[in-house]
């Protein structure tokens, strides 16, 4: 059976509904995020990890969970995400390492996927489980960032800017977060450190967290 998708939800995806029935069959998470604007919807702690990459990446605009609902034979298919960058958008969808070679299971196969979405201006992506576990650290760094700056969304911090960035020291390899509050003394530590952690997100400052997770001893460094 051909799969089809509308011209109308092509541009506008939205985030599909898990029925209760649904629910029991995945590893359910519900996040509050910040490149998706509603309570994200995660069907396997993967997937959920992987939106956590996005987060860290200033070139992704936006992603939707769930973003279309594809009939396929007597079934529906839902990709795990949609990603728009500043250049392309995307579907991606994550599937384990052992998958066979055409990514052929109980849904459309990858080429039946590549086709639908080429048709929309859409690129079409596999990621492999065993990629996300490779960039566990930082994913599960960035989740743990993204909920406290999600939490600390109504506290203004455009003061402590311009004292951060001068604190970071352009052009090092980088300084200790906890030596970037002490020497921004004058500032609020809280403040400064969603401050800085805005700046990160923005891309503006760079963390580095590939090895180890988010702590006072996460290295920060200028772009």
């Amino acid at each position: 059976m051909e799969l089809r998708l509308s011209k109308l939800n092509v541009n506008s995806p939205k985030q599909c509904s898990l029925n209760a029935k649904t629910l029991v069959k995945h590893d359910f998470y519900e996040k509050c995020m910040l490149k998706h604007a509603l309570r994200s919807h995660f069907t396997s702690r993967f997937v959920l990890l992987y939106a956590a990459l996005l987060e860290s990446k200033p070139s992704v605009i936006s992603y939707v969970p769930r973003p279309y609902k594809i009939a396929f034979q007597k079934t529906f298919y839902y990709p795990d995400l949609y990603v728009a960058t500043k250049k392309q958008r995307f579907v991606v969808d994550i599937l384990p390492a052992a998958m066979p070679a055409n990514g052929k299971s109980s849904g459309p196969s990858v080429a039946e996927k590549e086709s639908l979405f080429s048709a929309a201006d859409i690129a079409y992506k596999v990621i492999s489980t065993k990629d996300i576990i490779n960039k566990q650290i930082r994913a599960e760094s960035w989740l743990d960032i993204v909920q406290r700056l999600y939490l600390a969304r109504p506290i203004d911090t455009d003061f402590e800017y311009e004292t951060i960035l001068s604190v970071c020291r352009y052009g090092q390899t980088g300084t200790s977060l906890h030596k970037i509050l002490q020497n921004a003394i004058e500032l609020d530590a809280y403040r400064a450190e969603i401050a800085l952690l805005r700046l990160a997100f923005d891309g503006r400052l760079k963390i580095d967290v590939n090895k180890h997770t988010f702590n006072h001893h996460t290295k920060v460094s200028g772009k």
